[in-house]
């Protein structure tokens, strides 16, 4: 040992320090998590098609599609009109929305509809002639509704 170095304890690598207080976390990540989408009431992982037809289910029950060219449910409807929903579970949408916390550990799944509007929803609306209305939901994995917003296009 150095003279210069007497009297100093050895220090372990940083490196090492990094890696166990970090493997830890990252373990926990593999074993606790569940995957993108993942509705623990229901104990799997709703289909995409699945959660769009629950949304406008409702959407329709509320009174604010209106179906067209023999469509009589939400699943016509979807199956005729293939771009009508979209869903995103992807952690880049929550990182881009909320930050890296909430991409890391929220299960918010974003989902937009378009559809045509009811008369009676174009008249709350205030709006007139064949309203197109998109709307983007934040849905829980289960297809509960915590915030929606949308507009006419």
């Amino acid at each position: 040992m150095n003279q210069e170095m007497q009297g100093y304890a050895e220090r372990p690598p940083v490196g090492k320090v990094l890696l166990w207080l970090v493997l830890p976390f990252i373990l926990g990540l593999f074993l606790f998590s569940r995957p993108a989408g993942y509705c623990r009431a229901e104990a799997r992982v709703l289909a995409k098609e699945e959660l769009c037809e629950k949304l406008l289910e409702k959407s329709l029950s509320e009174g604010w599609v209106r179906l067209t060219g023999g469509d009589r449910t939400a699943r016509d409807f979807l199956a005729r009109q293939s771009n009508a929903c979209h869903v995103d579970t992807s952690a880049m949408v929550r990182f881009r929305s909320y930050g890296l916390v909430d991409a890391m550990f929220s299960d918010t799944v974003y989902v937009s509809i378009h559809y045509s509007m009811t008369d009676k929803a174009k008249s709350l609306r205030r709006l007139s002639g064949d309203a197109i209305w998109s709307e983007l939901l934040e849905v829980s994995p289960c297809g509960d509704v915590r915030h929606a917003s949308g507009g006419n296009y």
